[in-house]
């Protein structure tokens, strides 16, 4: 007659055993980019890894409406390396970042966007910088690429945005991009994952998820330590014809709302660091528009009215929070639901190594 209780415990093991068979999981959200999710997937396939790493993609499907779902099956039947898909139809970055950890079996989580291009030796150089202990969070060196106009036809503005480039030198870092950067599982479980109140939202552009995520680690007790990898290489795809002057503006000002979002949660020691990091720089792009203005040079324009948006979109939601600085935005009522369907919502416990 068996026993219950040592088939329970059986269970267990088993569950924590299938954890620690897989060195890493490569976690993709995806939502209405089949074209750049058929172009991401071989080149996930293409990952050379030492022999002994065993590791599996799962794609996170944010509810997409395109022919994702067909791209996902045929990609499944050719890959080399176990694919998953997880449904989440309820758009929303980081609860589709967090349900895809949550749902992965590796002792490593790397994130990817489904644009981005990764280097056959993308993977591997980021479990290599885990050897070292003390390190929780490692992201990858990641640089814009494009179909049709050159890179060195676009506003420079841009091309901040898609870059995260440290130079060609391994280094401890204080941030992170969403796109090309990963973490340890037991870490992302002792600090409870993303924050799902930040982050994109459909076509919401508030961002800043995966800098909280980088703050969180370091606020975390303990050492833990952010490095800079630059052989983990990925090339950030560009859409061009999308890259219009009124969404880099867009960006820059939701990207400035998610700044003061990130600061208000942060250390009083750090608030003030990053108010007078700030300052410094409104001082410098005020005189950057000043010399513009005084010798007539409009190359910079664009640029400059970025950034000018980002100070105006941080000090509006810093004087009256997200009703003040979304005021008027059509997409408003999105993340209203959004975050109303999460304070509605009971917390989730994520699995446990």
């Amino acid at each position: 007659m068996r026993c219950p209780q040592r088939d329970v415990g059986l269970q267990q093991h088993v569950r924590t055993r299938l954890f620690l068979t897989l060195a890493a999981s490569v976690v993709v959200c995806t939502r209405d980019r089949a074209d750049d999710l058929a172009a991401l997937l071989p080149h996930l396939n293409r990952q050379v890894v030492r022999p002994e790493v065993d590791w599996e993609i799962v794609v996170v499907d944010n509810g997409s409406t395109d022919a994702t779902p067909r791209v996902l099956h045929e990609a499944a039947a050719r890959s080399s390396v176990a694919l998953r898909t997880l449904d989440v139809p309820e758009p929303g970055l980081a609860a589709a970042r967090n349900r895809g950890w949550q749902a992965a079996s590796g002792a490593i989580i790397a994130f990817l966007d489904d644009d981005s291009i990764p280097e056959p030796g993308w993977l591997q150089a980021l479990l290599d910088a885990y050897e070292d202990p003390s390190v929780a969070g490692v992201v990858g060196r990641l640089l814009p690429r494009t179909h049709g106009p050159s890179l060195a036809d676009l506003d420079p503005a841009w091309l901040r945005i898609y870059t995260f480039d440290h130079g060609a030198h391994p280094r401890v870092v204080r941030e992170l991009t969403g796109a090309n950067m990963s973490a340890r599982r037991s870490t992302l479980v002792e600090i409870g994952g993303l924050d799902e109140r930040l982050g994109r939202i459909g076509d919401c552009l508030l961002a800043g998820d995966d800098n909280d995520l980088c703050q969180s680690i370091q606020n975390a007790p303990g050492k833990h330590r952010i490095v800079y990898q630059p052989t983990a290489l990925a090339h950030h795809t560009l859409h061009t014809a999308a890259l219009t002057p009124a969404l880099l503006i867009k960006r820059t000002y939701c990207g400035g709302i998610s700044n003061a979002v990130l600061d208000r949660k942060a250390s009083g020691a750090q608030q003030l660091t990053r108010f007078f990091g700030r300052l410094a720089r409104i001082a410098l792009w005020s005189a950057q528009a000043l010399r513009q203005r005084l010798w007539k040079r409009d190359g910079d324009d664009l640029r400059l009215t970025a950034r000018q948006q980002e100070f105006v979109g941080y000090a509006r939601e810093r004087t009256g929070g997200l009703a003040r600085a979304c005021r008027g935005c059509p997409l408003r009522p999105q993340r209203e639901n959004h975050l109303a369907s999460l304070a509605n919502s009971a917390p989730t416990t994520p699995p446990a190594d």
